[in-house]
């Protein structure tokens, strides 16, 4: 599967609290709207957004949700942070959503 380049509206990124995502407090979110993009890059807002919640440091092990919306609906992916010598990536733990 290729990856597309979406206009958003919104974006966030959630930490699972117990078994549920903790939709209330994202861990970094955007308001606004995009043109089409392909990715985002943690921490660095693109042109037409703003922070509507300041990034906070991901931590390692930790479930994470990323989330965009957009006026056809929206699209989410889930993710941890993992250290593999002494560098940080990311790894999906499942098939994104949309």
């Amino acid at each position: 599967m290729g990856t597309r380049n979406v206009p958003l509206s919104d974006f966030g990124v959630y930490m699972k609290k117990g078994e549920d995502w903790d939709y209330k407090n994202p861990v970094w979110s955007l308001v606004g709207y995009s043109n089409p993009l392909s990715r985002i890059k943690y921490g660095k807002v693109p042109t037409g957004f703003k922070e509507g919640t300041r990034r906070r440091k991901l931590r390692i092990g930790v479930p994470y949700l990323a989330m965009g919306f957009s006026g056809g609906g929206h699209g989410s992916v889930e993710f941890i942070i993992i250290e593999k010598e002494g560098v940080y990536h990311i790894r999906k733990t499942d098939k994104p959503r949309s």
